[in-house]
């Protein structure tokens, strides 16, 4: 089964004494293993889960539901899925291959 276009989530194991010590226990980095220097992204699942549940705590004094939009990230299982665990209601995305990508979690 293929990973999709990501390679596997892997921990950043960064010891640190700072206070985002702790959150930093939900950062993934995901490289594709190539040597050659160039831009690398480091995705904080826990930051995203959190800034999801702040939004939708806020909305729902409103009454408003809140949808998960992963098209920034192409679709990426692990976002949608820590978008879920804020509390968002839905998943919203907008391209084809995005969409099957999310459906299989791949």
């Amino acid at each position: 089964m293929s990973a999709g276009p990501w390679p596997a989530a892997r921990e950043n194991s960064s010891p640190t004494s700072s206070p985002a010590a702790s959150r930093r226990s939900t950062r993934r980095a995901w490289s594709t293993g190539d040597k050659r220097s160039g831009p690398q992204v480091a995705i904080d699942l826990g930051h995203i889960e959190r800034n999801a549940r702040t939004v939708v705590d806020r909305c729902a004094l409103s009454g408003i539901k809140v949808f998960g939009v992963t098209k920034g990230t192409c679709g990426m299982p692990q976002v949608a899925r820590a978008m879920l665990r804020g509390g968002v209601a839905w998943i919203a995305e907008s391209r084809f291959e995005n969409i099957r990508r999310l459906r299989h979690g791949r």
